[in-house]
């Protein structure tokens, strides 16, 4: 069903990379492995800077026990994007079937450290997330979840089910705030204000 979408597009577009691209990959997880290889191909002649067509395409033919071809897309796909582990991984894959174990397991270390890499950028990304919003104070953090959640902050009527005296259960005219605490009261009842220590805000 994905791969006719992308017929389509590629129907209505034929010079469509990207769509070209998709159509690959939806035989490749088809297991249509002769026509995704087929469509990377044609990607390839038209976009020879495509890098991630050589990695789908090298993926194919080592699912398919085309060793020498898997590992040639594999090399020219860490040669157009040093950084992609995956290419070094399934390479090293190629280097165990053709029994190169060194080089499978040298490629498989370079795999592991671009992966430690990745999760170490990513944890700094949060700690420095976490280290901003710790540093707001709770009026700040506050304001920021109310704008999130503008609904919040929407009065709503509160109450439980029916009454003794038969009444629906809602209070006549009783709101609440963000906080959950009564903002008014039909009556002239004390109003409570919203009070924003009622937060319990983590900064995990």
């Amino acid at each position: 069903e994905a791969a006719e979408d992308f017929k389509a597009i590629l129907n209505a577009d034929p010079n469509n990379q990207h769509g070209m691209f998709n159509l690959g990959v939806a035989y490749k997880e088809a297991n249509l492995l002769n026509d995704a290889i087929e469509t990377f191909s044609k990607l390839i002649v038209a976009n020879p800077a495509f890098p991630n067509a050589y990695y789908e395409r090298g993926f194919c033919y080592g699912k398919m026990g085309m060793f020498p071809q898997a590992k040639a897309d594999m090399e020219e796909s860490i040669a157009k994007q040093p950084q992609h582990g995956a290419s070094y991984f399934f390479r090293g894959r190629t280097f165990e079937a053709l029994g190169d174990l060194q080089a499978a397991c040298a490629d498989w270390a370079a795999w592991q450290a671009l992966e430690r890499r990745m999760l170490a950028v990513l944890l700094d990304e949060k700690m420095r997330r976490e280290q901003q919003f710790l540093q707001c104070s709770a009026t700040q953090r506050y304001q920021e979840l109310c704008a999130l959640r503008p609904d919040w902050l929407a009065p709503q009527k509160v109450g439980g089910g029916p009454r003794n005296d038969g009444a629906t259960g809602w209070w006549p005219g009783a709101i609440v705030g963000c906080s959950g605490s009564v903002v008014g009261l039909a009556g002239g009842a004390a109003r409570q204000g919203c009070d924003s220590r009622r937060w319990s805000v983590s900064g995990g």
